[in-house]
């Protein structure tokens, strides 16, 4: 399915694809590395799914 919104995207013009994956959402994040996303950007202090937030950079797993 993926491959198909990366055509889609390119056809319509788009040079990029950005994608916001909780740092707790560990199989997402592999998901998205795994389609070739990389990360460029990190929100810190952003509460996540279990109400924690993480300090640092700091992953929670």
């Amino acid at each position: 399915m993926f491959a198909a919104t990366r055509y889609r995207a390119a056809m319509l013009g788009f040079t990029v694809i950005n994608a916001t994956i909780r740092a707790d959402n560990v199989p997402g994040l592999a998901y998205y590395a795994k389609m070739g996303f990389r990360e460029y950007k990190v929100d810190a202090d952003v509460h996540l799914a279990r109400g924690q937030v993480p300090r640092g950079g700091q992953q929670i797993q």
